[in-house]
This record gives structure tokens, sequence and C-alpha cells, in this order.
């Protein structure tokens, strides 16, 4: 919550000191970022939660040792772009020597990944909490403070190196502070190895279904238009930030639920991160909405318009998250790869036929779609093979949600006080049945 809390302050403060185009240069930088992480990674983040659960004692063994295998990938990735840096720049529209810093930022927030999933499933949640606000903090303070002292004429270069000293940091001391386990590497290394080719396509089509859009609108229009369009999606992504902090916190129970073959108690907590993720979707419209235009510079207020869609897109990408852990649990990497797949060729072709006539409204919409094709596929799949699947009750309120949420943009036009009413109504009504869950959740699990 910490975390969410200094995005959204500096969210504000970032639209003031840095130019649409500036702002859209680092979103197109992140963009590029999201898209190489998973090479860089090789999906092994995903094997955190089944291995929590196989090596038990020497867990952290195994995250010491896989931590270490994106060293690999990223030495090879900067020797690529450092060959090929002539052909990369005709076609990327941020400077040649943000290309170094991207294989190195994707290594540093791996090994830092990594050690976060490591005490979140171990249950030391206060450990991986203090990492990510420390994560968000430091990144918040050291762009602003690069940005006031002029470190670089660019303003989007203070930005990106403040996001990228903590992780590199972190990474540094990690790895010089550790031991590699030499002797139970290819109990590790066999372990991990089912996860690294699935996930690096699912990875790579995960981010490039979340960062598509904007490198689209990069080609097709202007980083102005990307900084403006970003800074609507990262409203949205509020959305997803806080339900994916509650299911790191979730995710230890959930595992040990599908081992022991508990649903009664799965389903609890189905309902309760569904809860919590229609909780935070209200609370975001309803900010969006009284603050949005205080909040914001004026070049910055068309996209206000939009924070529905974007709203919108962040649940359905929360949600599909508790479908897809049954299929991890029984490692069943293949099916997530070809679903991820669909989704996101759905949204590549969507973007690069619509966005050069119906510019950021057009990838707004698209990634809706493409999220929403990647959750019928996961429903279908959970139901069918009868793994853990998630109710029916709760497939009708996560699309009632979506349906209310896409229905702010035509109520709060017609009838914008009364809508502020009905949010504020049903952001009481859903804290409180949060705190019944929880409140039920904490007796069983204590």
């Amino acid at each position: 919550m910490v975390s969410m809390l200094i995005t959204l302050i500096s969210l504000p403060l970032f639209t003031r000191l840095l130019t649409p185009a500036e702002y859209g240069t680092v979103a197109v930088y992140a963009s590029y970022l999201a898209i190489v992480s998973p090479i860089i990674a090789l999906g092994l983040h995903m094997s955190a939660g089944p291995a929590s659960i196989h090596f038990k004692g020497n867990y952290s063994n195994y995250i010491k040792n896989v931590s270490r295998y994106s060293l690999a990938p990223t030495l090879v990735t900067i020797s690529i772009f450092v060959i090929l840096s002539n052909q990369i720049q005709n076609v990327i529209s941020i400077p040649i020597y943000y290309l170094y810093l991207i294989p190195l930022h994707a290594f540093s927030t791996s090994v830092l990944a990594l050690y976060i999933a490591q005490h979140q499933f171990r249950g030391k949640t206060l450990i991986a909490t203090t990492l990510i606000v420390a994560q968000s903090l430091v990144s918040f303070v050291a762009s602003y403070a690069l940005i006031e002292l002029k470190f670089h004429d660019h303003n989007a270069t203070n930005r990106v190196i403040g996001l990228l000293i903590f992780d590199l940091c972190f990474a540094i001391a990690f790895m010089s502070c550790t031991k590699f386990d030499i002797k139970n590497h290819k109990t590790y290394f066999e372990y991990a190895k089912p996860y690294i080719i699935p996930f690096i396509v699912a990875g790579l089509c995960h981010t490039l279904n979340a960062n598509i859009d904007r490198i689209f609108i990069s080609k097709f229009l202007n980083n102005t238009t990307v900084g403006i369009y970003s800074t609507g999606a990262t409203i949205g992504l509020i959305v997803f930030s806080f339900t994916n902090a509650i299911k790191q916190g979730l995710n230890r129970y959930i595992y040990q639920s599908m081992d022991r073959e508990e649903p009664a108690q799965l389903n609890d907590l189905h309902n309760l991160y569904i809860t919590m993720a229609n909780t935070t979707v209200i609370a975001t419209l309803l900010i969006s909405q009284i603050f949005g235009q205080t909040f914001l510079p004026t070049a910055y207020h068309d996209v206000l318009q939009m924070i529905p869609l974007f709203v919108t897109s962040s649940y359905i990408l929360a949600i599909n998250q508790i479908e897809v852990e049954p299929i991890l649990f029984h490692k069943q990497t293949k099916i997530v790869l070809i679903t991820v797949v669909i989704g996101t060729i759905v949204n590549t072709l969507i973007n690069y036929y619509f966005i050069s006539s119906y510019g950021i409204w057009a990838a707004a919409i698209s990634t809706i779609i493409s999220l929403m094709t990647i959750r019928i596929i996961y429903v279908i799949i959970s139901i069918t093979q009868r793994q853990f699947p998630v109710s029916s009750q709760q497939h009708t309120i996560t699309i009632l949600m979506v349906i209310y949420a896409l229905s702010q943009y035509y109520l709060v036009l017609k009838m914008e006080y009364i809508t502020v009413l009905i949010n504020l109504a049903l952001l009481i009504l859903l804290i409180i049945a949060s705190l019944k869950q929880l409140k039920k959740l904490m007796s069983i699990t204590t």
C-alpha cells in the first residue's frame, strides 16, 4: 500500500517535472525494458512458488542459485545491442545509450524479484514489503534529486537512472554477499528448467501485450501522445499493483491450500482477493474522478475520460492471476504459453490496424479485448480440468465489475455527482466485506 501511495504522489510530481514528450520517452524505455526482461529473467520467478513447497529447507539456496542464471543472457543481450546498435537506432524512438541500460536494469530487477518472492513464500512479508517500499521510495527520491540537480540535460534520462539505482545496487550487493551452491546446482537447474523456455515466451508475450500499445503509439503518432497515454495507464495500473501486492501476501496460503487439497479454504482466499480487487477498482475510479484534474497538469487532462478503460484492463489482468495459479501449480506451462500467445496476437493485430486511425482509444480497447480473451481461455481450462476452479459466483461478480467499470465513462458524462455518491457507497460496502472475509481467513490460518 505504501508503494502504491508513492506511485500516486510521484505521478502528479513527475508529470509537472517532465514534459509529455519526456514522460513518453520514459514510458517507451519502460516498455522496451519490460519486453527484454523475460529474456533476461528466464521466467525463473514463476518457479518460486512451487519451489517453496518442493525444496522447503533448501529454498534459499535455490533462489541464490537460479538468480545467477540471468547473468549469461544479460551479457549476450548487451553484446547484441553493441553489435547491432546502428540498425536498432533506426527503429527505436529513445536515445541509443538507453539500450545498454536496459539489459542491466532487467537483470537487477530479476534478482530483486526472486529475493522478494523468496521471503513472500516463506511468510516473511515484512522483509518483502520493506524491499518493495524501499525500491519505490529510492527511485522516487533519486529521480527527483537528479532532475533538480540537472544531472543531465534531458530529464527523461534522470528519471530512467533514478528507476535503475536501487535495483542495480541491490543486485550487486546480493551477488557479492551470497554463495553459489555447487553441490546441488544440477538439482536446482533440473527443477527450474521446465519453467525457462515456456515462460521466456509467455513472459515476452505478457509484456508485449502490456507494452505493444506504447510502441505502436510512438511509431504511428509521437512520444508526447505516449506520455499522455501512459499517465492514464499508470493510474489504471494502481488496481493491478494493489491487488498483486495482496496476492503476494496470499500466495503462501494459496499454494498450501492446493498442496493440501483444501478447496474450501482456497475458495475463501479467492473471495478475499476478488473483493479487495473490486474495492480497489471503485477507489481508483473515485480518486481519479474527484482529484484527477487537480493532480495532473492541463496537458494530461484529455486522458482522464479514458481512466475507466485503463482501470478495467488492469482489473482483468489482476483477476487473471488467480486463474493461472492452479495451472502453474500443476506445471502445465504450455497452457499458459499458448493462452498468452493468443492474447498477444489479438492485441498486436488490433493495435497495428487501428491505432493510426483511432489513436489511443484503439490502444486502450485493444488491451481489454486481449486480456478478456486470455481470461475466457483460463476459465474454460480451470472448469474443464477441475483444477481448483474459481466458483461461478466469483466469475459473475468479476463480469459485473467489468461492466460497471466500463459504464463509468458514460455515467460520469451524464450524472457526475450521482456517480461519485454511488461509488462512495460501493466503496464503503466493499471495505466492510473485505474486513469480514479477512477476519474469517485469519481465524482459519492462525
